[in-house]
């Protein structure tokens, strides 16, 4: 996240894979969502459009500006776990975060 010049907005729960509650969200606003498939190396980032959607789609969550503004994307666990697909992984994100400095 930080790499791509983001800002982690959970950083104060502890450990790589955090649950966050509807509450937490709201309360945190953040600008972007980025939800990991999971498990395994065959799972793509559709993987994880089930919860995207959910979370589109809940009126709890239609002010959070991540979910207002259509910024929640998913991903693969291999993106977000230690290896040889971080550096793409970086780049991607920071396309998605900073979409202005890549044409978009």
């Amino acid at each position: 996240m930080e790499a791509a010049g983001g800002r982690q907005a959970f950083d104060t729960i502890a450990g790589r894979q955090r649950t966050v509650s509807l509450e937490g969200i709201v309360a945190a606003r953040p600008d972007v969502i980025v939800i990991p498939a999971c498990c395994g190396r065959d799972v793509g980032p559709e993987g994880a459009e089930p919860l995207a959607e959910r979370l589109r789609n809940d009126p709890a969550l239609a002010t959070v500006p991540a979910v207002r503004d259509g910024k929640v994307f998913t991903t693969t666990f291999a993106e977000v776990s230690p290896g040889i697909r971080n550096a793409d992984a970086v780049a991607t994100l920071a396309r998605r975060l900073h979409p202005d400095r890549f044409g978009g």
